[in-house]
């Protein structure tokens, strides 16, 4: 399975721009965009960068060889985490009528892909990729719970719990499907 990897200057931009303003993935749901689209244009819901910025996160673990490029992408990670933790928080404060975004959708938050990376990884039994799956795994799990946590996760608790009981065991993961089966 190949995964294209952004190039290198776009991954270090995004990580920027992320870093200097955690409320930046947010601007979609916060600014009028159908102001800015032609007449006759079909308005649509605004659209978060969360979800494919961290699958960035999730597959660089498993796909990048670069270990300059993997620190970056680790980077990514803690910006989004942080984002999802204060920047919905810190705009709406400022803004009490906007309504909550979502970050992550149930649905899409473990693409099938992904599983089946980690099945042809977990086949290799190499310790050195193993621990490669449970960087993803970790990843994965902490931010879905920083979803939860901010309330910012769109779907049903059951259909994320089946979703996750598909990934390798992890204590982390463990305790997060505890937390959400409460």
């Amino acid at each position: 399975m190949i995964i294209k990897e952004p190039p290198r200057v776009v991954l270090e931009t995004v990580v920027q721009w992320i870093n200097s303003d955690p409320c930046l993935c947010f601007t979609a749901h916060y600014t009028d965009l159908q102001r800015a689209l032609p007449s006759g244009a079909i308005p649509m819901a605004a659209t978060l960068p969360f979800l494919g910025l961290f699958r960035w996160c999730f597959f660089a673990p498993l796909c990048v060889k670069n270990n300059n490029d993997l620190e970056l992408y680790s980077e990514l990670h803690c910006a989004l985490i942080e984002s999802v933790m204060q920047g919905w928080k810190v705009y709406s404060e400022q803004n009490p009528r906007v309504s909550r975004p979502y970050t992550l959708s149930v649905h899409s938050v473990v693409p099938q892909q992904l599983k089946d990376l980690i099945e042809e990884t977990i086949k290799l039994n190499d310790p050195v990729t193993m621990h490669a799956v449970e960087i993803v795994v970790e990843r994965l799990t902490q931010s879905i719970h920083a979803a939860i946590i901010s309330d910012t996760i769109f779907g049903n608790k059951q259909d994320l719990v089946n979703q996750l009981e598909s990934l390798p065991e992890n204590d982390v993961l463990k305790t997060l499907i505890k937390r959400i089966q409460v």
